[in-house]
């Protein structure tokens, strides 16, 4: 290796393993990884160019010309696999990371061994990391929470699935040209054991890259880590795209250099508590404690654009992790009216005017640690709940009374549905060790009936408008439509990309659409299970749809924070509408066909009226995010579920 080296990223040329401009670098006294020239093939993949090379190893734009998409590889240094038994770990920890689905998580596609060392292939990422973004420019400070906030809600469910990342640094940040945050390299600290001491070692003297976003613990031990260790990194990160500069030494708090709204300090120096019992107990928290500040950044710049103010205010809020949700927290009484709800914008005669105002009117606390999903039955007299745990709550709504517990012999219990005729339930179950079964419970003996085994998690369940069939999905993105009445195997409706996370049946049971990783809408004829339409627009995976009543309509949702009104058949994207700011996971139709509910992580729901395109009613009073809402057929009701063991009905305003 030469001893004066020129940094890939920035041009500057230095000595030793780490440009002191940026961090960029490699490993001293390890021979520079032998890299690919433009037009090589590696495992099928066109070397189109490096795009960057980093402590952990180099990283390649490449084309999959079998899916004709482009992905990033990424090769392994050879010092971070020189351990003996990195084949075993590399293996069991890219199992884990590949298994990660989230919008703010940089995808891994694939993992493997080559004479050329260990690599990944993962989603490709055209645009620029937080560095880049630093050194170009000056952050806005809500510019800057918005990215703390997504970092928060890609690192929320890593945690929840059991993955520090160890390793948040503004290199890791990756945001692409519409403005999404994805988080990459999850893991890859803990697989090649990066400790302070070898950071250090293999940097050139001072701290710099990634030993200077070390938490306090993880430069003592490494190894003796939790998820706090990422808050404490991410306030780092924070700090310096709020102030310009790290916090190093005994540092002020951010609004003694730059101008940010009164009590985002308290937030920021919390996450940076030295002690790790001093900061936030979880990522959740953290970012709970961020949402009102991005409120308040956005309604002091309202007065220069009043059109931007919905938006932003609603940003204290929105998705759900349809499978992986927050713990319940105890509820609170709901808010008073939203300014969405100010008259400031006339409504018209025609059609005539109806009632979409609802309030709270009953709440009841099943014994699920997380919440899955919840069921009507078609009367609206019988609430059916499920979540982790092995068993399904039914429940008496005009009461509240619990009337009987199903056990599923479950580990948890993530999706369930009512038939039209009220006579059956049915649930998919998760297993451990892990399996997946389809069961279907009669509601009148509670006993139950059948049992489907199922290929893999689904996130995704509906019955068919006749209760002859309903449809199951999940990761293969593979929609399946079982016979409910007959033991054999599902037809298949197959074509997309990545998990699949929400399907629904037309009114006249014709049409099914299905959405989930690929950032499309799938329009489905159940006749023959052809694809008839795709419908594009959204950005980011999209996490609920539903038809309108009319079967000539489709809703849809997901990360971009957009609800879409689509034509199922021409597939013209006939309007949509706007009043969250973060994900949206979960959405349902009143059966007039005139009132949408969706709701998400903001610990509200906006009841929207279809008629006029725009919010008439929120409904608040959970404490964090929203798992599902859906109404009664008749649509009298509305249940929601979150966080906090608590289910919430609400009804008509008195």
């Amino acid at each position: 290796m030469s001893d004066f080296q020129k940094c890939p990223r920035c041009g500057g040329v230095f000595m030793g393993s780490a440009c002191p401009n940026c961090g960029e670098g490699t490993a001293i006294g390890i021979p520079a990884l032998e890299g690919f020239k433009v037009g090589e093939t590696f495992h099928g993949l066109e070397i189109l160019e490096q795009i960057g090379r980093g402590g952990m190893g180099v990283v390649y734009k490449a084309r999959q010309p079998g899916l004709d998409r482009v992905v990033a590889l990424k090769l392994l240094l050879p010092d971070k696999s020189a351990r003996g038994d990195f084949e075993a770990r590399f293996g069991r920890e890219a199992k884990a990371l590949a298994a990660l689905s989230h919008a703010n998580i940089v995808t891994v596609f694939e993992f493997g061994t080559d004479p050329a060392g260990f690599y990944f292939t993962m989603e490709f990422v055209d645009g620029a990391n937080l560095r880049e973004n630093l050194k170009s420019r000056k952050l806005a400070t809500d510019e800057a929470v918005r990215i703390a906030l997504q970092v928060c809600e890609g690192l929320e469910y890593a945690h929840a699935e059991g993955i520090v990342h160890r390793d948040i640094k503004p290199e890791n940040i990756l945001i692409d040209r519409k403005g999404r945050v994805k988080i990459a390299d999850f893991g890859l600290a803990k697989l090649v054991g990066s400790t302070a001491e070898t950071l250090l070692l293999t940097q050139s003297g001072a701290m710099v890259g990634t030993a200077a976003y070390m938490s306090p613990e993880q430069m003592e031990n490494a190894r003796e880590v939790d998820q706090r260790t990422d808050i404490y990194s991410t306030g780092i990160v924070l700090y310096e795209m709020l102030t310009g500069e790290r916090p190093l030494g005994r540092f002020d708090p951010p609004s003694k250099h730059a101008p940010v709204p009164a009590g985002l300090d308290e937030a920021v120096m919390k996450a940076l508590s030295k002690n790790p019992r001093d900061r936030y107990a979880n990522v959740g928290e953290f970012r709970q404690a961020l949402l009102p500040h991005a409120s308040t950044v956005v309604s002091q710049r309202a007065g220069k654009k009043r059109r931007n103010l919905i938006p932003w205010i609603v940003l204290a809020d929105v998705l759900v992790a349809i499978v992986v949700l927050a713990a319940w927290r105890p509820w609170k009484k709901p808010l008073p009216p939203s300014p969405l709800e100010s008259p400031s914008t006339p409504v018209k005669s025609d059609p005539p005017p109806f009632t979409i105002a609802y309030e709270e009117v009953r709440s009841v606390k099943p014994p699920h640690s997380i919440l899955g999903s919840v069921a009507f039955t078609p009367d609206g007299k019988i609430l059916a709940t499920s979540g982790v745990g092995s068993t399904l709550s039914l429940w008496e709504v005009e009461t509240g009374n619990l009337l009987a517990t199903l056990d599923a012999r479950a580990v948890a219990v993530p999706s369930i549905a009512i038939s039209p005729d009220g006579k059956t339930l049915a649930a998919v179950a998760l297993t451990f060790p892990p399996s997946i079964s389809l069961q279907f419970w009669d509601l009148a003996t509670r006993a139950q009936t059948r049992v489907f085994a199922a290929e893999l998690v689904g996130a995704a369940l509906a019955f068919s408008p006749d209760g002859k069939t309903i449809a199951s999905a999940g990761e293969d993105g593979v929609v399946r439509i079982w016979d409910v009445a007959m033991d054999q195997e599902p037809k298949r409706c197959a074509s997309h990309v990545g998990t699949v996370w929400s399907v629904a049946f037309s009114a006249d049971g014709r049409l099914l659409a299905s959405v989930g990783d690929d950032e499309v809408v799938h329009i489905w004829d159940l006749h023959d299970q052809r694809e008839m339409r795709i419908l594009k627009g959204h950005v980011g995976t999209i996490y609920a749809v539903t038809f309108l009543p009319d079967g000539q309509r489709v809703v849809s949702a997901g990360a971009d924070h957009l609800i879409r009104v689509w034509h199922s058949d021409s597939g013209a994207e006939l309007f949509k509408l706007d009043g969250h700011l973060l994900r949206i996971g979960s959405l349902s139709v009143r059966a007039d066909g005139r009132v949408l509910a969706s709701a998400g992580d903001e610990k509200k729901i906006l009841l929207w009226d279809l008629a006029q395109r725009k919010v008439a009613c929120e409904l608040a009073g959970h404490p964090e995010r929203i798992a599902c809402v859906r109404f009664a057929i008749d649509g009298r009701l509305l249940a929601s579920g979150g966080n906090g063991h608590v289910v919430k009905v609400w009804g008509p305003r008195k």
